[in-house]
């Protein structure tokens, strides 16, 4: 009896610590230029720590909407912590359309997409990201990515 009982506190110990490790933060948001939902952009974390941080990214639905999806190897979308948000939209430079997303990285490495978003809002941004979120455990509803375009 006390073996089961030493077991059913070790194994309810272990979830707990379990749980708390992962981290486990589910993140959604919303992205708009000028008012209007922007489908189809990708809207990327990274991480400001130097170790131990995550990175991850989502694409919008039509709606403007994401949410971050959990990494195979981390089996977390984003632990807690300070992120870098860039936000970016590419079009296939020939048709001015979005292009699949499997085509996407082909058509980058042809150097035949083209940013349609601001440059202030991407990965090279002059000054550096204008987003810079603080990520929660649990769901963190983020207040919707506001761009403009001038």
């Amino acid at each position: 009896m006390r073996f089961v009982a030493v077991c059913t506190g070790l194994a309810l110990v272990s979830l707990v610590l379990l749980s708390g490790c992962s981290g486990a933060a589910r993140v959604n948001g919303t992205v708009t230029l000028d008012g209007t939902a922007v489908e189809q952009a990708t809207v990327s974390f990274v991480t400001t720590e130097a170790k131990g941080g995550t990175n991850n990214s989502a694409l919008t639905d039509a709606g403007g909407k994401f949410t971050l999806p959990v990494n195979p190897v981390t089996k977390v979308t984003l632990r807690p912590g300070k992120y870098n948000v860039f936000i970016t939209k590419v079009v296939d430079a020939r048709t001015g359309k979005a292009p699949p997303i499997e085509e996407i990285g082909m058509l980058e490495a042809m150097g035949a997409v083209k940013q349609i978003l601001p440059e202030k809002y991407g990965p090279t941004a002059p000054g550096g990201p204008a987003f810079v979120i603080d990520i929660k455990p649990g769901t963190n509803d983020l207040p919707p990515f506001a761009l403009t375009s001038k």
